[in-house]
């Protein structure tokens, strides 16, 4: 799914992190039919955990947090930049 660059790592962590945060906004505001999994900073096992919870039980969207279905990822423009002479 993600190269195995430090880089890509991090943008994918900060994702699901600010996912994961979105989340947490929207259950603070009187949605409390989900609840989420607490991690401690350093586990890295259970925010991966917490990140394929969140991902099941919301990829076809839900209309009480308001969220719209994670597949298909509808992206509307993209552009890709090969770096290097590898392949993308």
């Amino acid at each position: 799914m993600f190269k195995q660059g430090g880089s890509s790592k991090m943008k994918a962590l900060l994702f699901y992190t600010a996912l994961i945060g979105l989340f947490k906004v929207k259950l603070s505001s009187g949605f409390n039919s989900f609840q989420l999994m607490k991690c401690a900073y350093e586990d890295m096992e259970c925010a991966v955990k917490l990140q394929q919870s969140i991902i099941h039980q919301f990829w076809k969207g839900n209309e009480e947090l308001e969220l719209p279905p994670l597949d298909p990822l509808m992206i509307k423009n993209a552009t890709l930049v090969q770096q290097g002479g590898g392949a993308i």
